[in-house]
Formats: structure tokens, sequence, C-alpha cells
């Protein structure tokens, strides 16, 4: 699997090196550029679970400060993206009964568009799990690094597999001067299969203007194109629930039963200026299996410089 991850990066590389004269019909521009950073110890301070990932996506194809285009594939987002999942306490050389430890990596591309009043948005990921990734290598290496505790069930982790997933979302954009209100559908079936409703509302004058993709683990919309150079602040906040049919992240095989319904509140303060940007976000999840304690809260940060 490991061939396979570093053939799907050199390719996604090798497309943005190339985006400027690529021949990709009406897929030459980059348009946006958005990342975030999650981690629950910038949350409610502990290690576990959710722990840590982090996404980066890259938008080409047809400018949207005036809409979205019409027609599918006229704007396409590109995104990678890894996560560590893990078990509370990683001292044990066993998860179960809690969480597997699992690392994560999705390379997924998405188009956008408009339809009638809906926005629309679908595509796909492959998501590879397992110890190829190298994240749990990566995690145990960095707590050494700092003194923390070093994940000691890596020998027990979800092996290697790649699942195919597919993922579609609708929303409605709901406006009142300044502030957008935007209510939402998702479904997803592959690593995790579940149906989602929910909605987000984004208050401040320019940045409700954005053009936003949704960051999977948490749910916050990101910026991923600016509809003005002009300074704002922003706060957003939303919240969701899924109803989970299946997760290849707690594997029935193993004895786990995930928790049918999955709550998630977020919210977070944005800062937009001429050469720096600031995204600093919290968002509480609900239980993912039974036999988990506690929700948790994690924490979001994206902080951007423009030279």
């Amino acid at each position: 699997m490991r061939v396979a991850i570093l053939a799907a990066l050199g390719v996604m590389h090798a497309g943005l090196a190339q985006a400027e004269g690529f021949a990709w019909p009406k897929l030459d521009t980059i348009v946006g550029v958005s990342r975030l950073f999650n981690n629950d110890f910038l949350g409610d301070g502990n290690d576990r679970w959710r722990t840590g990932s982090y996404e980066v996506s890259v938008t080409f194809g047809e400018q949207v400060l005036d809409g979205l285009p019409t027609t599918a594939f006229e704007l396409m987002q590109y995104r990678l993206r890894s996560e560590i999942l893990a078990p509370a306490d990683l001292s044990l050389a066993t998860a179960f009964p809690d969480r597997p430890y699992a690392g994560v990596i999705g390379l997924g591309a998405f188009t956008h568009f408009a339809k009638g009043a809906y926005n629309v948005s679908y595509g796909g990921e492959l998501v590879f799990v397992g110890p190829s990734t190298g994240l749990g290598r990566f995690q145990k290496w960095a707590h050494k690094q700092i003194g923390a505790q070093a994940p000691m069930m890596l020998a027990d982790q979800l092996p290697d597999h790649i699942y195919p997933t597919v993922q579609g979302e609708i929303s409605r954009n709901m406006r009142a001067g300044d502030t957008l209100f935007r209510p939402f559908a998702e479904a997803q079936v592959g690593v995790e299969s579940y149906a989602r409703v929910g909605i987000d509302a984004i208050f401040g004058k320019n940045l409700s203007r954005n053009f936003f993709v949704r960051e999977p683990i948490t749910g916050h919309l990101v910026s991923n194109v600016r509809s003005s150079d002009d300074r704002s602040f922003g706060f957003m906040m939303g919240g969701d629930v899924a109803y989970v049919g299946d997760s290849k992240l707690l594997p029935e095989s193993r004895g786990y039963t995930v928790e049918t319904m999955r709550p998630r509140a977020r919210a977070g303060f944005v800062y937009e200026g001429e050469n720096a940007g600031l995204f600093y976000g919290l968002t509480w999840l609900g239980k993912e299996f039974e036999g988990q304690k506690e929700s948790q809260v994690t924490g979001s940060l994206n902080v951007k410089f423009n030279f």
C-alpha cells in the first residue's frame, strides 16, 4: 500500500506543479487554497480518539466571486488529508475496548456547482488506513521529542487497507444582511457510511460571501476563496447530526459497535487581513462507539501569511 500512497501523492504533486500549463479544460487556474489543523490538545487538552488531523485543499477552475458555476466539473477541489485516531491511554499494548489506533490518509477530488437555489458538491477519495501511512511512527517520534507518552499499541493498530469513498452535499444560502445561514444535508459511503443534516451560520461583512469548503472531521467551513481584499473579522458556528450505518475505523470484527447517532457542534473566530489571516475554532464531538466514556472537544487552527 505504501507504493500506492506514494504514486497517488506523486500524481497530485505533478498536477499542482504543472497547473499553469496543464491542458485540463477549464481546470488550468488555481482559484483558492485552504488548510486546517485539528488537535484535541488545542481543545480539551487531552490526547485521545480524534486526536489530530490536517487537511489542505486546492481548487481549480472558474472564479467564484459572482457565484458558483452552474455546471459540474468547472470548479474542482482536490484535497489531501491525514488523521490519527487513538485510544485514550497510549501506554497500553492493546486498545480494546477503547477505539483502535489508526493512521489515515485521504486523497480526494470534489466538484462544486449551483443548481437553482442550491449549492451542490460531490466527489470521492481514496482513504488509506494502516501502518504504511507512517502516521503511527510519526506520532511516536513526535511524542518522544516533546516528552509525551508515545503510542505503544502500534503493533495492534488497524491493518493496511484502501477504502474507496464517495460523498455528496447539498446546501442552500440564506442571507440576512452580513449574516449567512447555510442548512445542508450530506451523505457518504465508504470508510464511514452515514447520512448527515445540519446548519452553519457565518457572521461578518465580506466573510459571509467567501467560497467555503467543509473540513471533514469537525465540519468547519474553511475559506477557500476570499470575496474581498478588505480586512474582515467574523464569527462562525454550526452543528449537525449524522446517522452512522458503518465505520471501517471501528470494525465489528474487533468487537466494536458504533453509536448510530453522531452529533457535532462547532464555533470559530476568523480574521482576514491584507497580509495575514487567522482562524481558531472549537468543536464538540459526540460519542462515536459504545464504550466511549465521554465526548471530546478538539481545537482547530489556521494561520496564513501572504508575501
